[in-house]
């Protein structure tokens, strides 16, 4: 909240996990946690939705919020996605997606090109 009013020309970045009540989630915060990692935010913003409201609660003009799928497949040139699927590592498409679906990009902009990031990220 401090930097969000503090400063009226500015951007945050921040990566966030998301669905911590899902069978995935409930292990992802188990196995945190177990490390002494405790997501205290967590479960206060849960989901896209809940951290998009959290950066315009706090003084972000404007506020886009994009899973770890949404940025690998709209946002990485398509030569390095061809590339990174073709790994032999890369055989759980689906665990990738499940991990992906659980960690989030949040960007929050004061007086800066919030029409861009609403146009490709979607969010307000």
């Amino acid at each position: 909240e401090w930097a969000g009013r503090t400063f009226p020309s500015a951007v945050f970045i921040a990566y966030e996990q998301i669905h911590p009540d899902d069978a995935f989630g409930r292990v992802m915060v188990a196995n945190l946690e177990s490390r002494g990692c405790s997501l205290r935010g967590l479960t206060a913003f849960p989901d896209i939705p809940a951290q998009q409201t959290r950066f315009l609660n706090r003084g972000w003009q404007s506020c886009a919020v994009a899973d770890m799928n949404d940025v690998y497949y709209r946002f990485l040139d398509r030569t390095d996605v061809v590339r990174v699927e073709a790994l032999e590592m890369f055989d759980e498409v689906e665990e990738w997606h499940m991990i992906g679906a659980h960690y989030a990009i949040v960007v929050g902009i004061n007086d800066g090109d919030t029409e861009y990031v609403r146009d490709e990220m979607g969010s307000a």
